[in-house]
């Protein structure tokens, strides 16, 4: 009789063998068998798939950790990709804002140019007045002061005129023609001096 040992030992021996007939290959037949060689091979075959589930295991566990950080990068670069599209929806208002500027500053520059052409067309005008003001202003002077002197010389004519009549001798003013005579020079004289003053003015 078999011990009970050996009786679970062989369930566990068909029941591995039936789970690994189509790895190894092994007639069912033989795997019933409570054979030590079977054993020694089912023990082995059990190691290596023990060797080979870790290594996969292994192999999953990196992949795992790669597939996470590739989802974390795929995460990082759909943020970075929000926020860059962001900034370039913020960079192109800036940039519309600058040409709004940019734009406003020409039309003030260009009515600022045309004002300060306008001024310097004023100052040109009002430099020209200025020139022949006072060009006419040393006219004026220059003409007071020949009025001034044709003044001083009548003012002396006048006063010769009666210094003249007196030097006269009497005999000059003797008879009817001598109150003639007197006449025509003081009209002579009289001219003279109205010639000399409209000469001064008109000059």
């Amino acid at each position: 009789m078999s011990s009970p040992n050996n009786r679970t030992f062989s369930l566990l021996c068909v029941e591995l063998g039936s789970e690994l007939t189509h790895s190894l290959f092994i007639p069912s037949w033989r795997v019933c068998s409570p054979c030590p060689d079977i054993t020694v091979q089912l023990e082995s075959e059990l190691s290596r798939l023990r060797e080979e589930q870790e290594i996969m295991q292994q192999r999953a566990a990196k992949d795992r950790a790669a597939l996470s950080s590739l989802e974390d990068m795929l995460a990082d670069s759909r943020h970075e990709a929000v926020e860059q599209r962001a900034a370039n929806q913020s960079l192109q208002a800036q940039v519309a804002q600058l040409q709004t500027n940019i734009s406003d500053l020409q039309e003030k520059l260009a009515l600022e140019t045309a004002e300060v052409r306008r001024y310097a067309s004023q100052a040109a005008a009002l430099n020209q007045q200025v020139t022949e003001l006072q060009r006419e202003v040393v006219n004026v002077r220059f003409n007071h002061a020949r009025a001034t002197e044709g003044q001083s010389k009548i003012k002396k004519e006048k006063h010769q005129i009666p210094n003249f009549l007196d030097a006269q001798p009497d005999s000059t003013w003797n008879g009817s023609s001598s109150v003639e005579t007197k006449q025509t020079s003081l009209l002579w004289h009289s001219f003279k001096l109205r010639r000399m003053s409209l000469t001064h003015w008109t000059h």
